[in-house]
Order: C-alpha cells, then sequence, then structure tokens
C-alpha cells in the first residue's frame, strides 16, 4: 500500500460522488499519482489483484457493480458504480498503517452507518499501535456537514481536529455531475488543505 491519505465517508446521499471528487482534488494538489494514494475503497477496490487462492481456502471475492441499494439512487435515477470485497477490512488496515492522514466526512448518513463508525473504532486502534511503537500519529480531520459532537469517540483528542464544511451545489461541472452533487467551497479546500499540511 502507498496510501498517505485515508477517507471515511457514507456512500449514501452523494457521498459517494463527493468522495470521488475530493480524491480528484487531493490527488492533484498534492501530486499523489498512485491509484491508492488518497484511499477511497470503492476505487481502490477495483485496481489491487484479487490474492489467489492459498492452501484450499477460496480466493477474494469482488464485484463491480452498479450499486442497486435503494437509499444510493440519486434523484435522476442514477446508481454508482460499486465495488464489493471480502477483503475490504484487511486492506483498510493496511492503508492505515502508510497514511498519515484520515479524513472523515461527518454528515447525518455518516453516524447512521455501523460501517462508517467501525472506520472511526479502525482509527483508535491504528493509534494504538502507533504509540507502542513510537510512530507519529494517524492524524483525523472530521470534516462536519453537520455536527459531531458527542458522536465520535475521540473528537477532543489532540490527533482529531474538527474543521466545519457546507455542502457547496457542484453545478454539473466535473465529477460532481449530477442533481444535488456537492462540493467543497474553494474557502472550506483551502482550510481543508492548511489542516492537511504541505507534505502528506
Amino acid at each position: 500500500m502507498s496510501a498517505r491519505i485515508i477517507m471515511s465517508f457514507a456512500m449514501a446521499n452523494h457521498g459517494y460522488e463527493f468522495a470521488t471528487w475530493l480524491r480528484h482534488q487531493l490527488m492533484n494538489r498534492y501530486q499523489l499519482g498512485y491509484p491508492d494514494s488518497v484511499y477511497v475503497d470503492f476505487h481502490v477496490a477495483r485496481l489491487v489483484p484479487v490474492p489467489a487462492p492459498i492452501h484450499n481456502k477460496p480466493k477474494v471475492t469482488l464485484d463491480i457493480a452498479p450499486d442497486m441499494r435503494p437509499h444510493m439512487r440519486s434523484e435522476t435515477k442514477a446508481f454508482p458504480i460499486g465495488a464489493r470485497r471480502s477483503d475490504w477490512e484487511a486492506l483498510y488496515k493496511n492503508a492505515m498503517q502508510t497514511a498519515s492522514v484520515m479524513l472523515i466526512a461527518y454528515t447525518p448518513e455518516y453516524k447512521a452507518s455501523d460501517w462508517c463508525m467501525k472506520e472511526v473504532r479502525m482509527v483508535h486502534l491504528e493509534n494504538g499501535k502507533r504509540r507502542q511503537a513510537g510512530r507519529p500519529p494517524l492524524r483525523t480531520i472530521v470534516m462536519e456537514f453537520t455536527s459531531a459532537e458527542g458522536q465520535i469517540v475521540g473528537l477532543g483528542e489532540p490527533t482529531m481536529t474538527r474543521l466545519r464544511v457546507s455542502k457547496t451545489p457542484g453545478n454539473g461541472i466535473g465529477l460532481a455531475w449530477d442533481r444535488n452533487d456537492y462540493i467543497l467551497s474553494g474557502g472550506d479546500m483551502i482550510a481543508l488543505t492548511n489542516l492537511i499540511g504541505q507534505n502528506v
């Protein structure tokens, strides 16, 4: 893994599209050329080779198809392309080991997602391992589209920074092409990259 930034977000209600847009912005801003440099699991899942069977164990399953869950359908009836792997957790943990920054896009849908809350717990486990090994922590930036107060464990810890942001209409430009897709405003993007820093 060559992950430098890892993202955690809820896919529903245009979260998928926002994560795709932000990944593209960060890869350009920081000149990160590897597909997993800004780790967004549904993108990386399509690119990391699927392991072959070992000692009669079945190989990892990979399913790339439209995500037909009803809550994923947009206002224009479009479904995003999903990529599901049975080894997603191992890949995510591996990405955490090399990343220097974790970005959480905290929306109402995030709080409702068991998967997202599991990723928050994984951050704390990773930082526990780093403390024991004498390594710098995984810095976490919580982009609060809605208040995360009392919702995310460890929100007041020095390794976690809160950044209040707003959903800015994408207006059909570039990767924010669908109706009601959203992006970060120029000011919010500057604030985010200032928190990330110059080197990741």
